[in-house]
């Protein structure tokens, strides 16, 4: 647990570790924005959908970029940099946060340095709401070569 009874990652040489009871606290909370998001015909996104509760659209303040196929997000202090998405309650966060992890290819059997690392942050729901210590996947490499999606939704992207 770090400062104020948050949960924190910290990046290790070669893994992510993270505070096993802050993960395994049942209704885990997770921020995706691509193809986890519902409506994207994936099998990952039915897996996270049969795990987990849908809680409610929301942003995050972050750039998008597209990555292939599929989107990386990258924090912003720009206010009007906002990337849309939806944050899921997780039933089994162990067991989801391992699948998932292993899909990001940021579990310890991936080589580092991973492209992704899962961290916990602030969205804003809808309505207004923020919500603290949502975990979310964030893009790590340099996205200077890589085509910005400036609505932030990567379901409008072309």
């Amino acid at each position: 647990m770090g400062r104020d009874g948050q949960c924190v990652c910290d990046l290790r040489a070669a893994s992510v570790y993270v505070d096993a009871a802050c993960v395994m606290r049942p209704g885990a909370k997770l921020f995706v924005y691509g193809t986890l998001r519902q409506g994207y015909a994936h099998p990952m996104a039915a897996f996270l959908a049969n795990h987990s509760v849908t809680v409610t659209p929301a942003t995050y303040k972050g750039r998008m970029y597209a990555i292939g196929d599929y989107p990386g997000v990258i924090p912003s202090m720009q206010t009007t940099d906002q990337v849309k998405g939806e944050v899921f309650a997780l039933l089994q966060p162990v067991d989801v946060f391992a699948a998932l992890d292993d899909y990001e290819e940021c579990s310890q059997a991936h080589a580092f340095p991973h492209a992704y690392a899962r961290i916990q942050t602030r969205v804003n729901t809808l309505a207004g709401e923020v919500l603290s210590g949502v975990w979310i996947y964030l893009y790590t490499r340099d996205t200077q070569s890589l085509r910005s999606i400036p609505s932030g939704d990567f379901f409008e992207h072309d």
